[in-house]
């Protein structure tokens, strides 16, 4: 929709090899990394978008948007994420 979404300020921090020569900057040996793969369940698409719409990134996002484009964006957002039989959605990260 043309907005570039508001980052953490150092959203590299968070990459693997960033993470491991910190805790072996900090005097720490045998670090061991390891990906974790995280699942959270929403009952519906509307208890995900209400739960993200807390979030500080992307309310200060939604507040510079108009009515209809924050509409379109929720439309958009829901045609993208399936819900199941039961309407749970389910994100994986």
């Amino acid at each position: 929709m043309g907005m570039t979404p508001l980052l953490p300020p150092r959203p590299e921090a968070s990459r693997i090899e960033v993470m491991r020569a910190l805790w072996e900057g900090a005097g720490l040996v045998e670090v061991k990394t390891r990906e974790i793969t995280v699942t959270r369940t929403f009952v519906d698409f509307e208890e995900f978008w209400t739960i993200n719409l807390g979030g500080s990134n992307l309310a200060t996002v939604l507040k510079s948007m108009t009515a209809a484009d924050v509409a379109q964006l929720r439309e958009r957002l829901q045609a993208r994420l399936p819900a199941d039989a039961s309407g749970h959605i389910t994100c994986v990260g």
